[in-house]
């Protein structure tokens, strides 16, 4: 599963990379249209204040509206309403996600896709099958996969891991380097405390 999310990542930043609008006139539009990028309108270098139907794969510095699409690429910042098979955000998201795949370097509001992944600090609920927060997560996490690097709130899922927890985990087997808050499950274990692997429930405060 990573491997195929990090391929996915690579492909983004490649055409990130290779976008090469400069020469173009960029500023924004209300409505953003496209087939496959680079045939899209406006440039990818643009903004998009409103809509954007992407087709295949549409990519623009920020958007600020209702996305609707296959796979859609936002350099910038998010705000506003994604439906697609895969959503990715250079910058923050805010707002609702419903893909297949989400990947942003930050949420804040509501993520809902078969893989949520965020890189940077982020805040809200989650809702899917693998939820990979890389940094702190503020908030709901519901999978049956959910790891973060520390967490704040509640984890609930058939596996739940993370370094830190403020809060609650609720699964199968919950997994923290050190908590304060309550682990229930089957398997419970907080690798700091004395009593680190627990069956039902753990906690430490």
């Amino acid at each position: 599963m990573k491997k195929m999310i990090l391929a996915l990542c690579a492909s983004f930043a490649a055409a990130f990379c290779t976008a090469g609008e400069e020469s173009h006139k960029c500023g924004w539009e209300p409505l953003g249209l496209g087939i496959v990028y680079p045939v899209q309108s406006p440039y990818a270098c643009c903004d998009v204040y409103g809509l954007r139907i992407g087709g295949v794969f549409a990519l623009a510095e920020e958007v600020i509206g209702l996305d609707i699409g296959v796979a859609e690429a936002t350099k910038g910042d998010f705000i506003g309403f994604q439906i697609s098979a895969v959503s990715w955000t250079g910058g923050d998201a805010i707002g609702l996600q419903t893909s297949v795949v989400n990947v942003d370097a930050s949420i804040t509001g509501l993520q809902i896709g078969a893989v949520n992944w965020n890189r940077f600090a982020s805040v809200g609920s989650q809702i899917g099958a693998y939820n990979n927060n890389t940094a702190a997560f503020t908030g709901c996490s519901i999978g049956a996969i959910t790891m973060s690097d520390e967490q704040i709130g509640v984890q609930m899922g058939v596996f739940n891991s993370a370094t830190d927890v403020t809060g609650l985990q609720i699964g199968a087997i919950n997994v923290c380097e050190s908590m304060k808050g309550v682990q229930i499950g089957f398997l419970n274990i907080i690798a700091s405390s004395p009593l680190s692997a627990m069956v039902v429930a753990n906690m430490m405060f």
